[in-house]
């Protein structure tokens, strides 16, 4: 989750919009899993209990992999422009 949320996301775009879009992530994988389980019946407990355990992990991740290895910042840094190069004069 933390490298999709470097993705959808920008260097300059604030940090509590990122803070807010992992737990919205998060919320939805939850919900998504449980729904997509081939079991008989749709449990909202459970959905509540793979989205906290979905963010847990996003957290952790985070800090402990992605963003010490720098891929969170080069997964936000895919598809940005490159600074314009000055032609010699």
């Amino acid at each position: 989750m933390p490298v999709l949320v470097g993705l959808v996301t920008t260097h300059v775009t604030n940090s509590s919009a990122k803070a807010v879009l992992l737990p919205a992530l998060s919320t939805i994988n939850g919900f998504v899993v449980e729904y997509a389980n081939p079991g008989p019946d749709y449990d909202g407990g459970t959905a509540a209990v793979l989205s906290l355990v979905a963010f847990g992990i996003g957290v952790l991740t985070h800090f402990g992999l992605w963003k010490p290895t720098g891929i969170s910042a080069r997964a936000q840094n895919v598809g940005a422009r490159p600074a314009p190069r000055s032609l010699p004069q």
